[in-house]
């Protein structure tokens, strides 16, 4: 959600929001990141614009949920963790990291051919004292795109193109962890269809 100035502007200017740091709590919300947060709240002091109020107002524009919070009395604190977005705005704006990451390994190339070699695409590998299987990757994946949904949506569009036209050869850990995606543009048509790595 937040990669794309136009987007978050988009965003910003769609729901009504008057500070990035709304943008923030949604995105802290929906990953249940209270640390970061605290790191604000502290960081800003009483500038900190996750107020009563300001809650409240992202719950009356159907962001985060009305129900966890009926117990609350006016302008008292609210708990973060009393705080869950509505499943309208999730479903439009955010995508759940299983599901993101399914697509992604379905969509992505199995193995390429090089210099008469069949190469395999999708395999784990160890870097450091890390080993990135499937699911880690996935999860990198995810918090490399913000669970961003349309973002997600325009990546698994390019590896599908660009899978049809057999010229995808780097593994899909170089992919995610490089954010490859970036590297490929939608072709035109299947003359002028190339990746720029």
């Amino acid at each position: 959600m937040l990669i794309n100035n136009a987007k978050v502007t988009e965003l910003m200017v769609q729901y009504g929001l008057k500070t990035v740091d709304e943008l923030l709590l949604i995105k802290c919300v929906f990953e249940r990141d209270y640390s970061s947060l605290h790191k604000l709240a502290i960081c800003k002091g009483k500038d900190a614009s996750f107020t009563h109020s300001v809650i409240i107002g992202l719950v009356e524009k159907n962001i985060f949920q009305k129900e966890p919070l009926r117990h609350h009395k006016k302008n008292e604190d609210i708990c973060m963790m009393d705080l869950f977005l509505t499943t309208e705005f999730i479903d439009k704006h955010f995508i759940e990291t299983k599901l993101a990451g399914e697509q992604l390994w379905l969509a992505y190339p199995n193995s390429t051919e090089i210099n008469g070699q069949y190469i395999p695409l999708k395999k784990g590998d160890k870097i450091g004292n890390i080993y990135y299987d499937k699911d880690k990757l996935i999860d990198v994946y995810c918090k490399k795109i913000g669970h961003n949904l349309e973002l997600h949506k325009e990546i698994l569009k390019k590896v599908e193109a660009h899978k049809k036209l057999g010229n995808i050869n780097f593994a899909i850990r170089s992919f995610i962890l490089d954010e490859l995606w970036e590297s490929l543009e939608l072709p035109q048509d299947k003359f002028n269809a190339t990746a720029v790595i």
